[in-house]
Order: C-alpha cells, then sequence, then structure tokens
C-alpha cells in the first residue's frame, strides 16, 4: 500500500497526508455504530457556552463585500479559527476560502482516494448591531461542539466543518436574488472545482425558538430537498435525523419538504444546489413566525424563549447519523437497536427510514405485561400487527415482512398490561445510501473486489489493511517479528513495534515471547492450571499444558506446591535427619538443657 494518498482538498494544490500511522490514542471506526455514545457525548451546557463565548464577540456585520481590518468579524474569525484548531487537536486542516473569507476545515478520514464526504455548516456573521446568538451563533456552535467530538475518532470519511461568511451583506439584503452576494457561493464553487462528493450537507441556521404550537412535537425542523430526484438524496437524511432524535433523544425533530418553507431559499445551501449539490438538509427552527428577535439588537444569548436543548439536539442528531452511516461494515446488514419502557396504557413510536426493497425483520424481548406491536409504511399506514402476552426475557422475532415503498416507517409498541414494559428492540433491515440499488451490505466506500484479496497471505483481506492501516504487502507492518493478524487477534497495533517489549498480562514475557510461544499475551495463566506463563518457562515447564499436580522431580511435592512454596519443580529437595538439627546448638545451651533433666529427676 503506498504511503500516500491525495485526499479531498479544495485548495488548488493536492494535499498530501500520512495513511499508514493512525493517530495517536483514536479510535479508527468500521464496523460499529457509535451513533448513541455520540449522540451522548452533545452536552447541552457547553453547547450554549460557545454560542456565549462566541457572541461576545458583538455583531459582525461584513459591511459590504470585503470585511474591515480590525472589526468584530474579523475578530470572530479568528477565535473561530483558533477554537477550531484547539477543539480538533490540531487535526483539522483550515482553509479560508474566498473574498469572504470563508472558513473551511477538513478532519480527514482515513479512507484513500476520493470518496464522498459530510459537511455540517453555519454562518458567522450577522445584520448590523446584532449580536447574533440564534442567527447564527446556535450554528456555529452546532459546528463546534461537534468537531470537539468527532475529532475524538477515525472516521473513514472526510468530514467538513464550515463556517461561511457575508450571508446577511449589505447587499444582499437588497438583492431580488436570494444568496446573490453570500460567501456560500465561494464555498460551493471551491467545492466543484476540486470534484467533492458530498454525501450529506447539513446546513444549521437559527434553531433556539421552538412553535408554541402544543399539539405536536416537532419543535426543530429538518427541511430536505423536494427537488431532488431520488428520496436517498436529501430525504433520507432528514429523516435519518428525525430517526436518531426517537431512538436517542427527546423526539423533537419534523422532516419536512422544502416547498413551501419560504427560509429554504434563503440560506447558504441554496448556492450548493445551485452548483449541483442536492444532498443538503436545512435544520431551522420551528418558531420562526414568533421569533421577534430575529436578526435584531435582541438575538442575545439569554434571551429567555431561546430553547437550548434544541440546540444540542440538533448537534446530536447530526452526530449520531454520521456516525450510525460510518460505522458500517462490508457484508454486514444494517441494524438498529433500542432499549425502551413504556406504562400501562400509552405507547412509544420508534422510526426508521427505508431507502430501498427489503424485507424488515423486528426481533424484541421484553418483560413486565403483555404488548401490541404495530408496523406502519409511511402515511401511516398499517401494514401488519402483533398481540403478545408478558413475556419471558427471550428474543421473539414479530416481523418479517418485505416492503418496496421507500420512506419513514415506524414501530409502535402498546403495553397492553398493568404494570411498566420494558422493551427491547432490533430492526434489521437493507439501506442504500448512494441509491444505486445495491444494499450497503455488498458495497463499502473501498473496491469491494479488495475485500476478497490477500496480497501477503496473512489472513487480513487488502481492504481490511487499508482499512486497519496497515500494509497489504507486508506480513508484519511494524516489522516487530510479531505478524499483523496475531496482533489485531490480540488486541496489539500492527502498527506500532513498540508494544512487542511490553507485557500485557504481567507474567514476565514481553508480547514477542508469547507470540514465540504460542502463549495469550492477555492471559498470565494461558493454560489455567494456576501456575504463570513466564514462571512455567523459566522452570522448564509447558505452559500450555495442565501440568500442576505433576511432580517431576519425585520430591512429592507438585509443581503448583513447588510454585507456591518457591522452590524449583525440576530439583528434589533433600530432606535432613531430626538429629542433624542438634548440630551447630551452643555448647551452653547442651548444658542448660542437661541440668534441667538432672532436676527433674531429683524429685
Amino acid at each position: 500500500m503506498p504511503n500516500t494518498v491525495s485526499t479531498n482538498s479544495i485548495s488548488d494544490e493536492p494535499q498530501i497526508v500520512e495513511l499508514m500511522e493512525p493517530a495517536n490514542d483514536l479510535q479508527r471506526v468500521y464496523g460499529v455504530d457509535l451513533s448513541l455514545e455520540i449522540f451522548e457525548a452533545v452536552d447541552q451546557n457547553r453547547y450554549r457556552s460557545y454560542v456565549q463565548d462566541f457572541t461576545a464577540n458583538g455583531s459582525r456585520h461584513v459591511y459590504a463585500s470585503i470585511s474591515i481590518a480590525g472589526s468584530e468579524n474579523e475578530i470572530s474569525r479568528h477565535w473561530l479559527v483558533n477554537k477550531m484548531t484547539e477543539l480538533s487537536d490540531e487535526r483539522l486542516e483550515i482553509e479560508i476560502i474566498g473574498e469572504y473569507m470563508n472558513i473551511v476545515g477538513r478532519l480527514p478520514g482515513y479512507l484513500p482516494g476520493n470518496n464522498p464526504v459530510f459537511v455540517i455548516s453555519a454562518h458567522y456573521d450577522t445584520m448590523p448591531l446584532c449580536p447574533g446568538a440564534n442567527d447564527d451563533g446556535s450554528g456555529i456552535a452546532a459546528v463546534l461542539e461537534l468537531l470537539g467530538i468527532m475529532s475524538q475518532y477515525e472516521w473513514p470519511l472526510d468530514i467538513y466543518f464550515i463556517a461561511f461568511n457575508g450571508a446577511n451583506a449589505l447587499f444582499e439584503q437588497l438583492s431580488p436574488i436570494p444568496g446573490l452576494f453570500q460567501g456560500s457561493p465561494e464555498v460551493a464553487e471551491a467545492f466543484t472545482d476540486a470534484g467533492i462528493e458530498i454525501l450529506a450537507l447539513y446546513n444549521v441556521d437559527t434553531i433556539l425558538r421552538p412553535s408554541t404550537h402544543t399539539t405536536t412535537n416537532e419543535r426543530l425542523l429538518l427541511v430536505y430537498n423536494d427537488n431532488a430526484l431520488s428520496y436517498h438524496v436529501s430525504q433520507y437524511w432528514a429523516e435519518l435525523g428525525k430517526t436518531m432524535s426517537n431512538w436517542y433523544g427527546r423526539d423533537v425533530i419534523g422532516a419536512i419538504s422544502s416547498s413551501g418553507f419560504i427560509q429554504w431559499y434563503r440560506s447558504d445551501h441554496i448556492k450548493f444546489i445551485a452548483n449541483g449539490y442536492d444532498n443538503v438538509i436545512l435544520a431551522f427552527e420551528s418558531g420562526f413566525n414568533i421569533d421577534t428577535a430575529y436578526q435584531t439588537e435582541y438575538d442575545v444569548w439569554d434571551r429567555s424563549e431561546y430553547t437550548y436543548y434544541l440546540g444540542s439536539e440538533t448537534t446530536a442528531l447530526i452526530g449520531a447519523s454520521m456516525a450510525y452511516t460510518m460505522g458500517k461494515a462490508y457484508g454486514e446488514k444494517t441494524l438498529l437497536f433500542n432499549v425502551a419502557v413504556t406504562y400501562p396504557g400509552t405507547s412509544f413510536k420508534q422510526y426508521f427510514p427505508v431507502s430501498m426493497a427489503t424485507t424488515l425483520n423486528i426481533t424484541a424481548r421484553w418483560y413486565g405485561a403483555s404488548a401490541t406491536f404495530l408496523l406502519y409504511a409511511p402515511g401511516d399506514i398499517l401494514i401488519a400487527s402483533s398481540s403478545q402476552p408478558a413475556h419471558p426475557w427471550e428474543f421473539t422475532q414479530l416481523f418479517s415482512l418485505p416492503v418496496t415503498q421507500k420512506g419513514l416507517y415506524y414501530l409502535q409498541v402498546w403495553n397492553t398490561g398493568s404494570a411498566p414494559l420494558g422493551i427491547d428492540t432490533y430492526i434489521e433491515y437493507d439501506v442504500d445510501i448512494n441509491g444505486n440499488g445495491v444494499s450497503d451490505e455488498f458495497e463499502y466506500w473501498l473496491d469491494s473486489s479488495l475485500f476478497n484479496q490477500d496480497s501477503d497471505s496473512d489472513s487480513i483481506s487488502d481492504a481490511m489493511e487499508i482499512i486497519y492501516g496497515t500494509d497489504e504487502t507486508k506480513a508484519d507492518s511494524d516489522d516487530d517479528a510479531i505478524p499483523d493478524n496475531w496482533e489485531l487477534d490480540n488486541g496489539l497495533d500492527p502498527n506500532n513495534s513498540t508494544d512487542a517489549s511490553l507485557d500485557f498480562d504481567n507474567d514476565t514475557l514481553t508480547n514477542l515471547q508469547e507470540f514465540s510461544n504460542g502463549l495469550d499475551p492477555n492471559n498470565f495463566d494461558s493454560d489455567s492450571d494456576l501456575l504463570p506463563d513466564g514462571w512455567e518457562l523459566a522452570n522448564g515447564l509447558d505452559p500450555l499444558v495442565k501440568d500442576a499436580d505433576e511432580d517431576p522431580d519425585s520430591d512429592n511435592y507438585t509443581n503448583l506446591q513447588e510454585y507456591l512454596r518457591g522452590s524449583d519443580p525440576q530439583v528434589a529437595e533433600v530432606i535432613e535427619p531430626p538429629y542433624l538439627l542438634w548440630i551447630g546448638v551452643p555448647s551452653t545451651a547442651v548444658v542448660l538443657i542437661g541440668v534441667a533433666i538432672f532436676l527433674k529427676r531429683r524429685e
């Protein structure tokens, strides 16, 4: 495998990054769904502090087309660059793009080649005199919070974190053509020129003011592009975000069409659509019609009607959606898992987006009460039901149902008993995120044929070598005399030669010695006979044979007894007769003993 690869850089010169060595202490994500972990890592207080700290820079209007030196806009830009660098632990590759000085940061993925990317964006400028807490400090805080969390892992795909400038340029407000003078066209054109494919672009714009409508839980809107030709292009991503909020959060998301949503045409993503990028989703507040602080001096971070859980929820569902997508593994079906509790006479819903013809396999286990399971297709159409009695804690397949309609399905579970109902649910189905009709189970962002090739015959496919960051032309990538496959099987790092000299299980044997002797480096007693591996080897015993009860030196002490006594199991002990114990006794002691005997006899 080559040591360097070209990446999805938007600068004129292609950037070169090292691929072979994963970053220290970072989990490389493959085949593990971290959506729940990412969702729960988002912190509402930290999110709010970003809004507060960022708006302390003041109004950030650009005044014309170029920011004035020393202005609040320029100060905010420097603050953002420094904060983004800090939060990513300097992993983020930052460029300032265009006349409007848009901030574009790329968190590199570990896969080689030109793969699709994720984007989360917001704008950092404001209208004159406006502190811009909601418009769009709320979006900037989502960018920062998500950057800090996603940077703690190595993801297969690039993730771009963008702060646009000029969305509220003076001429923009006067122009009859929305978006004409925004900074986002400069970034969209740079992406187009670089040939970057966007898997999903989440544009976060004004999200803190919820609707006061009490009959709906759609407190935040994820708006999808209804002009996209296929379901998977935009609607799928909005409905996946709703799914993440439903499964892991407060279930406050409404996924709606862009038709008739006036703010859809006034935000930065529009210029990406103009450049052929239809894979966009707009996150926007549901209470815009009552947001009297919008673009005014009253748009301050501590405004009482701002609801900060909407900001953290938006951040969390975007991160969870990306983690869920990038956690897939070649050859494995998509699986959603959830834990829930409901009470007598109540129900809960579990949403999931279906992007291709598939079979829905739904399995659950429950306890405490009887339950009725209802399965709905898009449009609230009931397609299957199952009533179940109170059940022992065992998994039961409820449905195995072929479906062809794309869209948002949901499973509704009613508690029909008299006690609380606890339930674990698995939903297994095929997903097709690129809309080519082939299940993601049989595709990856690598050439699928690489999963069947093993150039160095080390039992690790070339595809997995790329994923692990090892060398597909060498069975021992780090030249530490331990094969890559053994290291991977035993929790060592095949890209780090120093672990060959370590002793994971504290049995006095290095990992290299463990390998050389066919032992378990994570178990100090490989054969489970109570004799440590290091002691057995040092004393001529076999650490792979249970020989604790044997007595190789025939001294009536077993090997285990020899170990506990600290004696040599290969050398018989010589037991001295009792009379020899008198040798060396001081003569004064002998005299005293004799006197005692004489006195006793006198009695």
